[in-house]
C-alpha cells in the first residue's frame, strides 16, 4: 500500500514539475543570447578576473566610496531623474536601441538600416558574455539587497537577488553601445557617450549597482570593443556599417537641403540654394564630355527650381545623368551662370 501511495506521490510531482516546465515562458534575455551569432566566444572575452580589482570589501574604504553614492541614488528618486532610471531598466537589445537611436540621429532599425543593426546587435550581445565569470567569482550582493530598501524598479528584484552585483551588466551594454555607434557616427559622439555614462548611473540612482560595478562595467567594455576589433568578422560588419551611414548620410542631406529651400517668384537663387551650387560644383569631375543640356532640367523653371532639381539629381560620383547622357559639363556651364551676378 505504501508502495503504491509513494508512487502516486512521485506521479504526481513529476506531472507538475513537467507541466511547469512545459508552461513556463522562455527568458528573453537568454533567447536573445541564443539566437544572434556571436562575434567572440565566453573564452575569447577579456577576462575581468584578471585585470579589474575585487570589488571593494563591506569594510574596505573603498566601499564608503559606494555608500555615498547609494545615498546619492536614493536622493534623485521621485523626480524626472528617476523617471528616466525606470525607462533605462531594459535588457534586450531592441529596447536600448529606442534611447541609442536618438542620439545617433538615425532611425537605427533592421529594416531602415541593416548593416548599422546587424553589427550592433552582434556586438552588444556578444558583449553580455563579459560578465558571466566575474559576476560568477564575486557573486556580490546588490545595494538593495544589501540594505533591505525598495528599488525604483521592484519587478526585477527576485530575480536580480540571485545575479552578482560586480560588475554591472547594464553598464557593459550601455557603454559598449555609446562606443560603437561612436565608431560609425562620430559627429554624435558627445550625445551618445553622454547617453552611456548616463546609463550607468541610472543603475545606480535605481538601487540595484554600486559605483563599482558601474565603473568596473565601463572598463571592462571598452577592453570589449578593443577585443572585437581583432575579429575580422567584426571589422567586416563594421566597415560594411559605416559605409552605410555614409551613404544614407549623404542621401538624407540631399534631401534636406532640396526640401528645404524656399522656391521663390524672383529669378534669383536664394543665397542658401547658391551654397548648395558652389558644393556640387566642387564635387563635379572635369573630365566630363561636353554635351548638350536637355530641355526637361530647364522647361518653365526659374532659376532657383533650376538649381534645386539639378542639385539634386546629382549623384555621388559628382556626375549629373540625364537617362544615359552624361550632362555634367553642360550642368556645370548653367550653374556658373546662376552665380554670376
Amino acid at each position: 500500500m505504501r508502495s503504491c501511495v509513494l508512487a502516486a506521490l512521485i506521479a504526481a510531482v513529476q506531472l507538475g514539475v513537467a507541466g511547469a516546465s512545459t508552461s513556463a515562458k522562455p527568458d528573453p534575455f537568454e533567447a536573445e543570447l541564443a539566437s544572434v551569432p556571436l562575434y567572440l566566444t565566453e573564452a575569447e572575452m577579456p577576462d575581468a578576473v584578471s585585470f579589474l580589482p575585487e570589488p571593494p570589501g563591506w569594510s574596505s574604504p573603498l566601499f564608503l566610496g559606494d555608500h555615498a553614492s547609494y545615498l546619492w541614488g536614493k536622493s534623485q528618486r521621485g523626480g524626472a531623474r528617476e523617471a528616466t532610471a525606470v525607462e533605462q531598466c531594459v535588457f534586450l537589445f531592441d529596447d536600448m536601441l529606442r534611447f541609442y537611436r536618438k542620439a545617433f540621429g538615425m532611425d537605427v532599425s533592421r529594416a531602415n538600416t541593416p548593416a548599422i543593426y546587424n553589427v550592433l546587435l552582434r556586438a552588444n550581445v556578444t558583449a553580455r558574455l563579459a560578465s558571466k565569470r566575474p559576476k560568477a567569482r564575486y557573486m556580490r550582493t546588490r545595494p538593495y539587497a544589501r540594505y533591505g530598501e525598495p528599488t525604483s524598479m521592484p519587478s526585477d528584484e527576485a530575480v536580480l537577488r540571485t545575479n552578482g552585483s560586480y560588475p554591472s551588466g547594464h553598464s557593459i551594454r550601455g557603454w559598449c553601445l555609446a562606443l560603437l555607434m561612436t565608431e560609425i557616427n562620430p559627429d554624435a559622439q558627445d550625445a551618445l557617450l553622454c547617453l552611456g555614462y548616463e546609463w550607468g548611473e541610472s543603475r545606480v540612482i535605481s538601487g540595484y549597482h554600486w559605483r563599482s560595478d558601474v565603473e568596473a562595467g565601463r572598463h571592462l567594455a571598452a577592453a570589449v570593443v578593443a577585443r572585437l576589433h581583432a575579429s575580422d568578422e567584426f571589422l567586416v560588419d563594421m566597415a560594411a556599417a559605416r559605409a552605410e551611414f555614409a551613404r544614407l548620410r549623404q542621401s538624407r542631406a540631399r534631401a534636406t537641403v532640396i526640401t528645404a529651400q524656399p522656391i521663390v517668384n524672383e529669378d534669383v537663387p536664394e543665397p542658401s540654394v547658391c551654397n548648395e551650387i558652389e558644393h556640387a560644383l566642387a564635387r563635379a569631375p572635369t573630365d566630363a564630355p561636353p554635351t548638350a543640356i536637355v530641355p526637361l532640367v530647364t522647361n518653365g523653371l526659374n532659376r532657383t527650381q533650376i538649381a534645386i532639381r539639378l542639385v539634386s539629381a546629382q549623384r555621388a560620383d559628382g556626375r549629373w545623368l540625364v537617362g544615359t547622357n552624361d550632362v555634367t559639363a553642360a550642368a556645370v556651364e548653367l550653374l556658373k551662370g546662376m552665380l554670376e551676378p
